[in-house]
């Protein structure tokens, strides 16, 4: 599990070049040169709810294996051109991160899932047949997933001493393709998204993207506030993977699993514990 949310300085696109106040450059999304946005790799608005209004210091939470501070930077650098940033506001990111956690009580995508019976159902959990519920906009949820595990790919993102560069190989174009094109989910991709079934004071996490093997599958996830996204890729992923997908089965079944979620804060407060520890050394 990655840090509550982390960002370091950032380096500009290769070719990009200043003009005044203003950056121009090859936009990674449209392929056209452009204005540059300061683009996000999370989106802004999803570290709202890391915010503590009633501290001293109302900034997130940072954790890393060595250090925990307190800050208000976040991930970003020039990446996008203007059209293609409103492009993933209006495909994903509006309508996502207005239903994700967003404080106690204001989680509107659980709510909706609890008002809905599940497709399977067990001690941990239940599944759902997300596509369909209508309150749900799937295609939404997918694209913003999609555009976070892109931007990760496309451009390295500096946190600390270490660089956030997604390794998705021959699939980084498919998934380029996706996103502007509207060319079809790319094979050999499966996307997974899970709800979390915690309480509310412990659903403010946010996980930069992050790579490693599952079953011996390339797998890479991030996190924002209530919901985790998972991106499998490769060839080798075993068929029950797709059947039981966000994406690209088309019942768009979303979980909410009470072990992962327990699993996931054990590993968070050992990270909190390691680095306080080796704060006092």
């Amino acid at each position: 599990m990655a840090p509550f949310f982390h960002c370091g300085d950032i380096e500009s696109p290769e070719g990009a070049h200043l003009s005044g106040t203003r950056i121009s450059g090859i936009c990674g999304l449209c392929l056209h040169h452009r204005k540059l946005h300061d683009s996000h790799l999370v989106p802004a608005a999803a570290y709202k709810p890391l915010r503590s209004a009633k501290s001293t210091n109302p900034h997130p939470l940072v954790v890393t294996d060595t250090s925990a501070y307190q800050t208000s930077r976040q991930a970003k650098d020039y990446l996008l051109c203007f059209d293609c940033e409103q492009r993933f506001h209006a495909r994903g990111e509006n309508w996502v991160l207005s239903h994700s956690y967003r404080a106690p009580g204001k989680f509107k995508f659980k709510k909706i899932l609890r008002s809905n019976d599940p497709m399977f159902s067990g001690p941990d959990g239940a599944i759902y047949a997300a596509g369909a519920i209508p309150e749900l906009d799937m295609n939404q949820v997918i694209y913003f997933g999609a555009s976070v595990f892109w931007r990760a790919a496309v451009h390295s993102w500096r946190r600390d001493n270490r660089i956030i560069a997604l390794e998705l190989g021959p699939y980084r174009e498919p998934l380029r393709k996706f996103l502007y094109e509207d060319d079809p989910f790319p094979e050999h991709m499966v996307l997974h998204v899970w709800i979390s079934s915690l309480d509310d004071h412990l659903c403010a996490v946010l996980n930069l993207p992050e790579s490693g093997t599952k079953h011996g599958i390339h797998t890479h996830q991030f996190g924002i506030p209530g919901m985790t996204f998972e991106l499998m890729v490769g060839s080798n992923i075993p068929r029950q993977q797709f059947l039981y997908s966000t994406a690209p089965a088309p019942e768009r079944f979303m979980a909410v699993i009470r072990s992962v979620d327990l699993n996931d804060t054990r590993d968070m407060l050992t990270r909190l514990a390691n680095a306080r520890a080796r704060i006092k050394k």
